[in-house]
């Protein structure tokens, strides 16, 4: 195991330790963060009394996960500042202490609100991940919890911070007056191992596929910004259409570098694609090598248009997963003597350009497109520098519900018994009280088309009822077109951009209210008439009813699999709905059957039963379903 060789680490007191799959967390106190928290254990002891005194909470709906409050601990016995994670029941739920990191199950009689200047003071206890070693087996044993928390809690530790895995720090830790790793401890004990540095399943990974192009229309016209700029005949410009796209990609290639280990390029040639380090700020971003001079490569940044010199040690091969985004970067031109450097530059730092296509320069796969630039009306989405990082938009929250655990509910919408959409009842209220907010004349911001993305939450009036619900746009084919997804009912709808407005953050505390489900241990019959009669029956039997769920598991698309009651009957509708499939014998074919009329419309069509078959197994088939 290597030793520690950085020069800045930064100390900080260990204060809880939680195994979570392949990720081994803790939550550390910084030594500068000691003196604050000091004060408001002080500040919380001496308000002790009063809060205890104090009026709380009614039940779990007046809590919505999120939500910063005071709850006394009892690992702590005292009052500390603590985090909603999640609602268990009307009156259980979960909660993490913000300023030491652990969780508890607490009952809604032991929180109480917090003056708003404690609310805004963030938590001073910092989530960290383990770095350098895995599990020795697929997850984090309670051996491994308990050795680290026997030798961490509340112990000085260096920390040094090697990556991040979405916003948390990936961290190597070493005690005190140690130079070597925690980790070796771990490793010794045979409770982990060193991380590989090159799974042999991974080695020389060279692409199959390499990047496709943008190649744009002639005679067309499109919203861009410029990603980088030479001269006004060479600049590259980014559709602001595939803003959002690109965005996810590069969270994706950065939670794939805070997680997997690198694989180099093997054999680099002209024009492989590769993933390299953008110097401005350390970013890995796709790239493609353009020329190789001994051991100096020259690379370009193929979404962002710019070329840089790395050394071969810089360059990691890239996955092929990356590869079906098409590269960002159009290369284009202004016609020869159209504008002034001057007045060039005066354009692309306006920010959004309608970009007109009116012809195009070389061959397929290296063109430079002839446009004419003009500021867009619009101003931009948003303001960034390259490479761009996600935009802080808002997004709902969700809540997830827990396996083996029982609610109350009511089913908002059917496409059939394999997917449908559940209400919880412990949110009926809040979920009433925002609608009358919405539809009481509550003023909402119109949106321009250039604003309507993929996964933005919105405000949308729907076309049967004309009441406004909260909802996510999921495609937008034209003003007069917009699909979207209503995130409290479960349902779709297309609307028109005026009647799409943009969600207001206090419509955002309440966590999105349609669950997906399915109905475990029943499947849809094969048979059409058996399948619509199989939904006829579940709406008929859930319509406007308040259910019992029971959670048996969670698939793979994150739909989960309930058993649903009514209260009042003591069989399941998954049991009255599992169909009674009965094969009907074939007749032989001869000159005369016996036949008993049960339904005539005329002479060319009638319906009859043969009497020659056992009418037994079709009186037992109606006595069952009667009994039904």
């Amino acid at each position: 195991m290597a030793l520690i060789r950085q020069s800045t680490p930064k100390d900080a007191i260990v204060t809880f330790v939680k195994g979570e799959g392949a990720f081994l967390k803790f939550w550390a106190l910084p030594i500068t963060a000691v003196d604050t928290l000091k004060a408001l254990e002080n500040h919380l002891t001496k308000t002790g009394g009063d809060l205890a005194n104090s009026s709380g909470f009614l039940n779990c709906n007046q809590v919505p996960v999120g939500y910063t409050c005071a709850v006394f601990s009892k690992c702590r016995r005292a009052w500390v500042r603590a985090r909603v994670l999640n609602v268990l029941s009307f009156s259980e739920l979960t909660v993490q202490l913000i300023d030491y990191g652990n969780e508890e199950r607490v009952t809604i009689d032991e929180l109480r609100k917090l003056d708003a200047n404690l609310c805004q003071t963030k938590g001073q206890a910092v989530e960290c991940i383990l770095a350098d070693v895995r599990p020795a087996f697929e997850e984090w044993s309670a051996d491994a919890v308990r050795f680290c928390e026997s030798q961490l809690l509340y112990q000085t530790v260096s920390c040094f911070v090697v990556s991040h895995y979405a916003e948390v720090p990936v961290v190597r830790i070493a005690k005190k007056g140690e130079k070597e790793p925690f980790v070796q401890r771990l490793i010794n004990s045979g409770l982990a191992y060193i991380k590989p540095e090159a799974p042999p399943q991974q080695q020389l990974v060279r692409p199959a596929l390499n990047y496709k192009m943008n190649i744009l229309d002639r005679n067309t016209t499109h919203l861009v910004k410029v990603a980088y700029s030479d001269n006004p005949y060479k600049f590259y410009v980014q559709l602001a259409a595939a803003e959002v796209e690109l965005n996810k990609l590069m969270d994706e290639i950065r939670a794939y570098i805070s997680t997997e280990s690198f694989v180099p390029v093997n054999a680099p040639q002209l024009d492989t694609p590769c993933l390299a380090v953008f110097s401005g700020n350390h970013v890995f971003c796709r790239a493609s090598i353009k020329s190789v001079t001994q051991n100096q490569f020259s690379v370009f940044f193929v979404d962002y248009g710019y070329c840089e010199a790395k050394l071969y040690k810089e360059l990691r091969a890239i996955p092929n997963r990356y590869l079906q985004l098409p590269a960002q970067a159009i290369c284009c031109s202004l016609p020869k003597e159209d504008v002034s450097v001057e007045e060039f530059h005066r354009i692309i730092n306006c920010g959004l350009l309608e970009c007109h296509v009116i012809g195009h320069n070389g061959p397929t796969n290296n063109m430079t497109h002839i446009v004419r630039l003009a500021p867009h009306s619009q101003p931009s989405l948003m303001q960034r520098h390259f490479p761009p990082m996600m935009p802080q938009v808002l997004t709902y929250q969700h809540q997830k519900l827990n396996v083996n655990t029982t609610y109350d509910v009511t089913v908002s919408y059917t496409n059939d018994i394999t997917e449908f959409y559940c209400q919880l009842a412990q949110f009926k209220e809040q979920l009433d009280n925002m609608s009358n907010v919405l539809n009481s004349g509550c003023e909402l911001e119109p949106l321009s088309l250039v604003d309507c993305v993929p996964n933005l939450p919105v405000c949308v009036k729907f076309s049967e009822d004309l009441a406004w619900y909260r909802a996510q746009i999921v495609k937008v084919n034209h003003e007069h077109d917009i699909e979207v997804f209503f995130v409290d009912y479960g349902n779709y709808d297309n609307a028109t951009l005026r009647d799409v407005r943009r969600m207001k953050p206090d419509l955002m505390v309440l966590p999105i209210q349609a669950y997906k489900c399915c109905l475990y241990g029943v499947e849809l019959p094969s048979d059409s008439n058996q399948k619509d009669s199989m939904f006829d029956m579940f709406e008929e039997l859930t319509a406007a009813q308040n259910l019992v769920a029971h959670v048996h598991s969670v698939t793979d698309d994150q739909c989960y699999a309930l058993t649903l009651q009514d209260r009042s009957s003591s069989t399941s509708i998954n049991e009255k709905l599992i169909p009674k499939v009965s094969t009907i014998p074939s007749v032989p074919v001869s000159d005369i059957e016996q036949l008993y009329i049960t339904y005539f419309n005329s002479p060319s069509s009638f319906f009859a039963q043969f009497e020659k078959l056992s009418l037994k197994k079709l009186e037992e088939m109606q006595i069952e379903i009667n009994e039904l």
